[in-house]
Order: structure tokens, then sequence, then C-alpha cells
């Protein structure tokens, strides 16, 4: 997506300067925290590997032509065979037209195989949800570890907010341009999910793999109002050997409201 498109998406007052990366402490995801701290090292989720049972999974319909769905099946046919022979092909191209339920399972499949080679990295806006606390840090126990907006776009990625509907995403793989269906089909969850208020880094090629950003780019961590105090210095301690400035606090419980309150460690 251009940086105009960009544009286009994102209405300037909903930029916030900082996006949050919700993350626990426990077992193996202590040396995580401590790479995407000290050396910036995300880690892309494929589709397939985050929460949502709906996730990237679009409602495909379509108002093609038959001719333009012929041309579309022959050249997906081509794409998803490409040892087959002509002849093979064709009729495979054939029962594909003919059967809807096929057509239908066809035009599915190619979906999934496009989409299930993305790379999802997921942010929130706001670091003192209530529900992502326990639901993605542990229970308090972990961390919420801050990016600079403006150093990701700076590094070449672009977060993305999430919309959020009642119903599935509309897209006709036949007649919207790629990155149109694309970009519905990542960036639109369900509105139960709209308390997340998430950002997206959504990268082609790019499911399970880990990328370093060379921005200074994570100024930040947020310690979780039940962590433990040897995390604590651990994080600390990370703060130090990152070589740049990343500030750290921690949160608390308000002691009359249901809210967590900030004090700065560094």
């Amino acid at each position: 997506m251009t940086e105009e498109d960009y544009a286009e998406r994102v209405v300037s007052d909903r930029i916030p300067k900082h996006v949050y990366k919700y993350k626990s402490l426990a077992g193996k995801s202590k040396d995580h925290v401590r790479d995407l701290v000290v050396n910036q090292r995300l880690y892309f989720p494929a589709p397939s590997d985050l929460n949502d049972p709906f996730e990237c999974r679009p409602n495909l319909t379509t108002s093609a032509t038959a001719d333009q769905q012929r041309r579309y099946i022959d050249g997906l046919v081509k794409r998803m065979n490409p040892e087959a022979s002509r002849p093979v092909r064709r009729r495979i191209a054939q029962e594909v037209r003919s059967d809807p339920a096929k057509f239908r399972a066809t035009m599915m499949a190619s979906t999934q195989a496009t989409l299930s080679a993305m790379g999802v990295f997921s942010l929130s806006s706001n670091p003192l949800d209530l529900l992502m606390w326990p639901h993605y840090a542990d229970n308090h126990r972990g961390v919420c570890v801050r990016f600079d907006l403006e150093a990701l776009m700076d590094a070449g990625e672009m977060p993305f907010p999430v919309e959020y509907a009642d119903e599935r995403p509309h897209c006709d793989m036949i007649l919207e341009p790629t990155v149109d269906w694309l970009n519905k089909a990542v960036l639109t969850k369900g509105r139960p999910w709209e308390y997340e208020r998430e950002w997206r880094i959504v990268r082609n090629c790019g499911g399970r793999k880990v990328i370093t950003l060379t921005e200074h780019t994570v100024d930040g961590v947020l310690l979780g109002a039940n962590v433990p105090e040897a995390d604590r210095a651990l994080v600390l301690q990370w703060a130090q050997e990152a070589g740049r400035p990343v500030a750290v606090g921690q949160a608390s419980f308000h002691p009359t409201a249901y809210e967590l309150q900030v004090e700065s460690l560094t």
C-alpha cells in the first residue's frame, strides 16, 4: 500500500504517537520479550496462528460475468497446476466452471493460499486496557512493549488500524484489485474485538518469519501491576542493554477506580 493509500485510510486524529505489544513473561516468552526490547526483532505469525477463528476468512462474492469468471478460472487453474498439461488444465477448468460448489471451493482455496502466506504483527493503541492485560500479558504479570509509530513508518513498517464490523467483509477476488480485497480480509475483525483497538503490520510472504528493525523504534516498556520483582529487574536490565533510550514504567491498580495508573521508573 502506498503512502497516499495509507493517508486515506488513517484519519489524522486517529493516529496515536505510540502503539503497544502486550506480552507475557512466562516460559519462552521471556526470551522473546528480551529479543524485542534489546534487538528490536519482531516475529510475524501467520493468520492461522491468531486466536480469532474468523481471522482472514472473508465472505467471497462476485458479480463477474460468465466470461470474466471463465478467464479467472483458467488463470487460477494454470497457477495452481503449473506442471499439468494444457488438456488436463482445460478439463479441470471445465469441471470448476460447471459446478458452483467446486467454483466456490476453488476460490476459497486460492484465497486461503494467499492469506496463509502473510505475516501479521498485532499492536494496540491502548496500553491500559483492563481486558488486554489478562488476555495477552499473563494477568498483569507481563509487560506492554511500546513502539514509536513515526519510527515504525520511517523503518518501512506501517501499522494500519483494524476496522470492526458486524459482518465479514465482502471480497470479490475476480473484480477487485488484489491489494483491495487483501486489505479488507486482513484488516477487518468482528465487533466484539473492538476493545483491542488493534493496529497491524502486515507483510506479504512474511508468515512465521522474524525481522529486525533498524530505526530506534522500541522506546518503552510498561510493567504489569502484578509483575514479579525478579522480572522487573530483568526488564530494567534489558532497557540498559538496548543501547538506546528505553523508558520503563510500572502499572498499578487504582485504589478507588476500575483503571490502571502508571509510575515512571526511568
